[in-house]
């Protein structure tokens, strides 16, 4: 089953909302056995501006054996994506993203200046979150920085 709803509006506009949910047979790998599985999602844009614009998704999975008995697993994925167009060359993107299957949290910044169509320059990052039973609380896992410089030379 699909679902797909686009709403217009001022000013803010809804760019597209699509969900969609679906029963299935499945086959779980961990021990090779048929089960029965169940996908929602729903993924949307939301533009509150010119310059402005919200993504934020929702992926909900679980997967039972076919009589019934027994989940092999269940969880959900959201994330929001928040894009910032300064100018024509120059903007920023975030994403906040939370696992459920593996209980992280994952947030990427990432700033774009693309002057024109032959040079780019990007410098971002990954910061990965792990609850921490011993301190009560999410510490920091693991980061990443990084840059890209692209400039073509001649034609």
């Amino acid at each position: 089953m699909a679902c797909a709803m686009v709403f217009a509006q001022s000013p803010i506009n809804f760019d597209g909302i699509l969900s969609e949910g679906e029963w299935e047979k499945a086959i779980n790998f961990d021990e090779l056995i048929l089960g029965k599985s169940f996908f929602f999602g729903t993924f949307n844009n939301i533009q509150l501006s010119d310059k402005f614009r919200l993504s934020p998704s929702l992926r909900y999975s679980e997967m039972n054996r076919l009589d019934g008995n027994e989940k092999f697993y269940k969880g959900y994925i959201a994330r929001l994506n928040v894009n910032y167009q300064f100018n024509q060359n120059l903007s920023f993107r975030l994403v906040g993203e939370f696992n459920e299957f593996d209980g992280k949290y994952l947030i990427q910044p990432l700033l774009k200046w693309n002057p024109n169509p032959f040079t780019i320059f990007y410098v971002g990052g990954n910061n990965n979150y792990q609850f921490n039973d011993q301190f009560d609380s999410y510490r920091l896992e693991d980061a990443q920085l990084y840059m890209k410089f692209q400039y073509q030379i001649g034609n």
